[in-house]
C-alpha cells in the first residue's frame, strides 16, 4: 500500500499522507486527532486489514472512527525510523492518550502481530 499508493500520492511534498492532505488538499477537514490506534503487521494484505477494521467498527456501531494508522501517519519518504528516544517518549505518550487500540490479527489461528515486539509495546 505505502509504496504503490501513498508514496506516489505524496511525492510532491515528501510528507506523510496525513500531513500532505492537511497542507495541500481541500480534504484537510478530514484530518482530525485520532481516537483509535491500529496495531497490525506490515506483511498483512492491505485490503484484509481494511476489511477487519471495517468489521470491527461496524459491529460496534462506530460510524466515523478517526484512526492512527502508521502507513498514513508516518512519513513513507524517510529512509530511517525516528530514534529510540522518540518511540520511548513522544510515541508512547501519544499512544496512551488515544485510549483505544484495535489489533488486527491475521491469520486468526497464528496472528503475526502477536509475534512482533511492537505489538506488545503498542498494546
Amino acid at each position: 500500500c505505502a509504496f504503490y499508493y501513498v508514496v506516489p500520492y505524496t511525492s510532491t511534498s515528501e510528507e506523510s499522507l496525513v500531513e500532505h492532505v492537511r497542507r495541500h488538499t481541500a480534504d484537510a477537514p478530514y484530518v482530525q486527532p485520532a481516537t483509535w490506534y491500529i496495531s497490525h503487521a506490515w506483511g498483512y494484505l492491505f485490503l484484509e486489514t481494511l476489511e477487519s477494521l471495517q468489521s470491527f467498527f461496524r459491529e460496534r456501531c462506530i460510524d466515523d472512527p478517526v484512526v492512527w494508522f502508521c502507513v498514513f501517519q508516518n512519513n513513507q519518504h524517510r529512509g530511517s525510523e525516528p530514534p529510540f528516544a522518540w518511540w520511548q517518549s513522544t510515541f508512547q505518550e501519544s499512544l496512551a492518550a488515544l485510549n483505544n487500540v484495535v489489533m488486527v490479527m491475521h491469520p486468526w489461528k497464528n496472528p503475526v502481530t502477536l509475534t512482533r515486539s511492537w505489538g506488545i509495546f503498542e498494546n
